[in-house]
């Protein structure tokens, strides 16, 4: 289905676009006659916020074409009105049972534990105390593959030294504590 959006005195981001035609190339792929949908979206000037913004909906339906109006307060409220009214309205067109998918029934993408980025609450959380490792150098560069941070740190075996293994360049450097004189 070819999809065409236009947008007068709003800025529409690319987010929002996308979400846009998502939601009706989902309602295109439910109605079979579905060819175009025009989407115009304006913002006007009026008394009241929540009727700002102005959705403007065509949707071709094989010869038939069904138009919907609806204001809201964003344009994905706005969106979303218009995109219930024309499912309705095509289904009287079309005589075709069309349902709504409901969000526990959708795919979604499993993203596996460790490729997911540390949530607000992780990041200010105290991070646990660090305790080195004993290895040899040649150790602790394959060791230091197997952990998710961009670093590793140990303890040299030959010269009991605290050393880090820098990820991206395999480089090992050596850490100078200052000694603390009480």
């Amino acid at each position: 289905m070819e999809i065409r959006i236009t947008a007068t005195n709003v800025v529409l981001k690319p987010l929002t676009k996308e979400r846009i035609e998502k939601k009706l190339t989902n309602l295109g792929n439910k109605i079979n006659d579905a060819q175009t949908a025009i989407v115009e979206v304006r913002e006007e000037g009026t008394k009241s916020i929540d009727d700002r913004i102005l959705v403007k909906c065509e949707l071709n339906l094989g010869g038939k074409k069904v138009r919907t109006e609806e204001r809201g307060r964003t344009v994905l409220a706005a969106i979303d009105k218009s995109i219930d009214v024309l499912a309705a309205q095509a289904k009287k067109v079309t005589k075709q049972k069309i349902t709504r998918q409901h969000a526990s029934q959708a795919v979604r993408k499993v993203v596996p534990i460790t490729e997911l980025p540390p949530t607000k609450a992780q990041l200010k959380s105290k991070p646990k105390t660090l305790m080195p490792v004993e290895l040899n150098e040649s150790e602790a560069i394959e060791e230091s593959g197997k952990h998710p941070l961009p670093f590793f740190v140990f303890i040299d075996k030959e010269s009991r030294h605290l050393k880090i293994v820098d990820e991206s360049t395999s480089e090992i450097y050596l850490i100078k504590v200052p000694k603390i004189i009480y």
